[in-house]
């Protein structure tokens, strides 16, 4: 799970294309500028894209979260799936429902604004 957002990075970092960084500096930019001005931008859809992703796979992690935390405190995975193996509520109900619309709405987001074909690796990105 920690791997998925550093390999979504490390393609973002990938893309950049050198010249641009070698451009920023022939003009004058610092190195915090040019992070800023051209690394960050470039890297941020891989950073939010890979997070998210993480995000959404940690609720598949019951078994985890179980051993961690032990018996004082509940997660948001143990809940759920201590509610389906003892008595469901309409509670749960709800905040599955959340989660799958949160899950849907932000990989939505992330498939309207997003560059997909270069968030998936692809190394040329197709024109509209």
């Amino acid at each position: 799970m920690v791997t998925l957002p550093m390999v979504m990075i490390l393609i973002g970092l990938d893309s950049i294309d050198r010249n641009l960084i070698d451009a920023a500096r022939v003009c004058g930019a610092g190195r915090s500028e040019v992070y800023l001005t051209v690394i960050l931008p470039i890297v941020r859809p891989f950073m939010i894209f890979g997070f998210f992703f993480a995000f959404v796979l940690s609720f598949n992690e019951y078994i985890i979260s179980f051993m961690l935390i032990g018996f004082t405190h509940e997660t948001l995975p143990v809940k759920i799936f201590n509610s389906l193996r003892y008595g469901y509520t309409p509670v749960m109900a709800v905040v599955s429902t959340f989660i799958v619309l949160l899950t849907v709405g932000g990989m939505g987001l992330i498939a309207r604004f997003g560059d997909l074909p270069r968030l998936f690796g692809a190394w040329e990105t197709v024109e509209k």
